[in-house]
């Protein structure tokens, strides 16, 4: 018996070595290359932790000889067949954690926006991690593949595709691989197989309210002068999602302290920058909540419907010459200034972009911005290329209408699989992975609907949270009718029986 454990030991560990190698190789390459052009010590700093971070992510998921111990895990947390696949739903869950509390700390924008190469550090850890998992897995990524999963597939592979071609063949200026690199994320859960557990529900949902309050005390100093990490000009509405995950995940688990704190928070931020955005944020974010709910189990579709024409209507609204009194209105009684005529401006731009290919845009290969008309943007150079601060209209600029309504199915597709897993999962008695599913949900509605009046999907940091969100739901999946018990005590046995 013990020599069968020593060769399982000398197994694994031969099998581990070449991962931590490659990691380490692969961590080495991608750091130079992210940190090129910087200074020397950036560089080797760079070089430095992304070595070691690919490292450990890849021995985190390096296969084990057998599955976790019966004593150490609980039931719920345990994989029936091999322990492969547990550590792939961690790493997954562990990595997503670890983006969105950087994006929710960066007060200086270095996984947001610029033009630095730096920016794309952040995905190593959760695209490692994919690639490590995809290479140990001994399932195929396409076994249970959604509408959503498949439209997704569709959209990143022309996005990346195109993008690639726009930059070697056409030299397009600004090609859109920061917007669909970040998505190829989402596809990260098709890689594991078993559900998200009660207990993994429960810490992950506490986890995002940690995130939301990194976020909004890192961000209300970052205002003020004092703070040396700070970026006064800065601001954080782009990012208001992550208050209404925060804010979601406390009233789901009767934190109601956390959920007094975060508001006030919210409220200081809010009149530091009193953003329009916000306005948006929290009206998606009550009416997923109200469409998940047990009172909204009939009448989801309407209201999230009623919703989008909403914001679509305020917008039409607003690109006609900048003649939405409800905007001006707003602008004038939180004593901000108007920056309606300047997002009008910024999408006519894209309108006159679009109308050259209404159907197919550039077929994924050319830019995804347009030119500061008139310098709209003060701070920036009149024939500097910006975003049109909508990302729908970013999506028609680069596929046309094809795109958008690819884009728009993901969106509708996503809404519709999760609502239905949500009230399964309520009648299963699953509420830790029900409140989870909403509270993300909620967060990915407000993303996206904040998105169309931020450049959101272009900001490296914000697009990769956004579809590690979405990958996160995909793992939030109701258990078989008839299959929750026998399985796990059939597991139970087998495992009991090893131990003898």
């Amino acid at each position: 018996m013990s020599s069968v454990r020593s060769r399982a030991r000398i197994d694994a560990s031969r099998t581990t070595r070449p991962w931590v190698v490659a990691a380490i190789v692969l961590g080495v390459g991608f750091g130079g290359a992210i940190a090129a052009g910087s200074t020397a010590a950036t560089a080797v700093v760079a070089v430095a932790v992304v070595a070691v971070i690919a490292a450990v992510a890849v021995t985190w998921l390096a296969p084990s000889s057998k599955p976790p111990r019966v004593d150490v895990v609980p039931l719920d947390d345990r994989e029936s067949s091999t322990g492969t696949d547990y550590r792939i739903g961690r790493g997954l869950w562990a990595a997503t954690a670890l983006t969105m509390l950087v994006v929710a700390a960066d007060t200086q924008g270095y996984t947001l926006g610029g033009e630095s190469s730096i920016r794309y550090g952040l995905l190593v850890v959760p695209l490692f991690a994919l690639l490590a998992a995809a290479a140990i897995s001994n399932r195929s990524p396409f076994d249970e593949m959604t509408t959503a999963d498949r439209l997704l597939t569709v959209l990143v592979t022309c996005g990346v595709v195109g993008s690639i071609y726009g930059r070697l063949v056409r030299g397009t200026a600004v090609p859109a691989t920061v917007i669909f690199v970040p998505m190829a994320l989402g596809l990260t859960h098709l890689l594991v197989r078993r559900p998200t557990s009660a207990a993994e529900a429960s810490r992950f949902q506490r986890g995002l309210i940690r995130v939301a309050l990194v976020f909004l005390v890192l961000g209300i100093l970052a205002r003020f002068s004092f703070w040396p990490l700070g970026l006064p000009t800065h601001v954080a509405h782009e990012r208001a999602f992550f208050v209404a995950i925060g804010l979601a995940a406390a009233w789901f688990a009767r934190r109601k302290s956390i959920l007094v704190v975060i508001l006030a928070l919210a409220a200081v931020m809010f009149l530091q920058y009193p953003a329009a955005t916000w306005l948006i944020v929290a009206m998606a974010g009550v009416a997923t909540g109200f469409a998940t709910s047990r009172r909204g189990r009939n009448s989801a579709a309407l209201v999230l419907i009623v919703f989008a024409i909403g914001v679509l209507g305020f917008g039409v609204a607003q690109v006609q010459g900048g003649r939405s009194s409800v905007a001006k209105g707003y602008f004038s009684s939180v004593g901000k200034g108007d920056n309606t005529d300047t997002r009008s401006q910024l999408w006519k731009a894209a309108e006159s972009q679009i109308e050259k290919s209404p159907l197919v845009g550039s077929v994924f290969t050319g830019s995804f911005t347009v030119n500061n008309v008139d310098q709209v943007i003060s701070d920036r150079g009149a024939n500097q290329q910006i975003e049109p601060h909508n990302d729908y209209l970013e999506m028609l600029l680069l596929g046309g209408l094809a795109g958008l309504l690819l884009f728009g199915a993901f969106i509708i597709s996503t809404n519709v699989i999760v609502i239905r897993r949500i009230h399964l999962l309520s009648d299963q008695g699953s509420r830790p992975q029900r409140d989870l599913a909403r509270v993300l949900l909620i967060g990915f509605n407000c993303a996206l609907s904040g998105a169309f009046f931020n450049p959101e999907l272009s900001q490296l940091g914000i697009c990769a949270s956004i579809f590690l969100i979405y990958s996160l739901m995909m793992t939030l999946r109701p258990e078989p009718t008839g299959s929750v018990s026998k399985p796990r005590r059939a597991a139970l046995g087998t495992n009991l029986a090893e131990d003898r």
